[in-house]
């Protein structure tokens, strides 16, 4: 019994774990992957250089086939004296090395020259930022559950009851008030106020009629008023004299 324990601590021994080569690959080549810069900026390009020309100047080394993402930031001319103009810039992300490095290559250093005899010279670098952006997009969950729906349910429902027939009568009257036009307006809110205006100043000539005494007093507290204002002009006079003098 001891001869086999002995063996089988031998046997047991003798194996040895051997390491898992593929997966340690794998992950060195993702790293590899995401340490590769393939996204590059294009910076120095004049302010109004429009998106379509500057894309045509690079058609030669960027298309679908070679780039993964591309995006254009157009500049603008300064406002003011103290600020500088902002130039416009693209970033672009090739597919490979060879692709990023032909093109930076063959387009730093191009020259764009505008009529006024102005010169920008394009440079060619890499993004300080590698990521590239990706589209989120929301789905949603009411897509292809309308059959679900209780108001569309109730809706096919009431389409399949029977529709009721009117009577001969309820037809004629409900085309008869269907084709009555709405009665003219008899007065406008202009109208009212004008008879408001009136009825009151008839009013007020009645009420001097009857009441004799209220135009006396009206007339007479007209008359104070004149004397006062006489009073006052006399009383100013000389202090203006004296003033012009």
């Amino acid at each position: 019994m001891a001869t086999v324990e002995t063996n089988k601590a031998s046997s047991s021994k003798s194996k040895v774990k051997e390491p898992k080569e593929p997966k340690k690959r794998e992950r060195s080549s993702l790293k590899a992957q995401s340490t590769d810069r393939l996204k590059t900026v294009v910076r120095r390009l004049p302010p109004n250089l429009p998106e379509e020309v500057f894309w045509q100047s690079v058609q030669k080394w960027v298309s679908d086939e070679t780039t993964i993402w591309r995006e254009y930031w157009q500049g603008k001319f300064r406002k003011r004296l103290g600020k500088e103009n902002i130039s416009s810039r693209a970033y672009i992300a090739f597919r490979n090395e060879e692709l990023l490095a032909e093109f930076s290559r063959e387009y730093d250093g191009h020259v764009f020259r505008d009529k006024a005899g102005n010169e920008s010279i394009a440079v060619v670098e890499f993004a300080p930022f590698q990521k590239i952006p990706t589209e989120k997009k929301k789905v949603d969950s009411r897509i292809a559950t309308i059959e679900k729906d209780e108001d569309f349910l109730s809706f096919i429902e009431s389409l399949k009851e029977p529709a009721g027939k009117l009577s001969d009568s309820e037809l004629l009257e409900t085309l008869s008030s269907g084709s009555q036009l709405p009665p003219m307006p008899t007065t406008t809110p202009l109208l009212e106020a004008l008879k408001a205006e009136k009825s009151a100043q008839r009013d007020r000539e009645a009420i001097l009629r009857n009441h004799a005494h209220y135009k006396e007093i009206a007339t007479s507290s007209k008359a104070a008023k004149k004397e006062e204002a006489k009073h006052r002009a006399a009383a100013n006079a000389p202090q203006a004299q004296k003033a012009a003098a």
